[in-house]
């Protein structure tokens, strides 16, 4: 069993919301945006009109609002459960069988099965959960030991570490 404290502040929840974002929108979604914006360019130097800039002009307010909808909808959840924590800090406990964690909000135990994808970043990991949504572990709250367990556990379960 490992055990460790987390301690979270307001930029860290941030950035994990914005590279969860990133990453789940992924590079193919911000390259097929561009493309549509650059044909859109295009045809507006040629002075295209009709349904086709329509088409492209809307499809391209559509991917922005999405994106940004996206993220503002993580954003809200993140921000608000971490303005939510006093103080802002989450005892986490691991061992062979399940996870938890337990702050001023409540408490949450669960099997490692759960888990889809662990992302690792040099300064936090994202816990992705199989029915949606993610926690935040601030690397430098967790014990090197603690993070190869972690990592061997979410493997050994079924999860993909990236």
């Amino acid at each position: 069993m490992h055990e460790t404290t987390l301690f979270y502040e307001e930029t860290i929840v941030l950035k994990a919301v914005r590279r969860y974002w990133l990453r789940s929108l992924g590079v193919g979604y911000w390259l097929a945006l561009l493309v549509v914006i650059a044909s859109l360019g295009a045809l507006l130097v040629q002075g295209t009109g009709g349904w086709v800039m329509v088409t492209l002009f809307s499809t391209t307010m559509l991917a922005l609002c999405f994106a940004a909808l996206f993220f503002l909808v993580h954003y809200r959840s993140s921000m608000g459960r971490f303005r939510r924590m006093d103080p802002p800090e989450a005892r986490f406990v691991v061992d062979d069988e399940t996870f938890a964690f337990s702050s001023s909000m409540g408490e949450a135990k669960l099997k490692w099965s759960v888990i889809r994808e662990l992302w690792k970043f040099d300064d936090l990991w994202l816990i992705l959960y199989a029915q949606g949504g993610f926690n935040v572990l601030p690397v430098d709250c967790v014990p090197s030991p603690m993070r190869d367990f972690i990592e061997a556990r979410v493997t050994d379960a079924g999860g993909r570490v990236r």
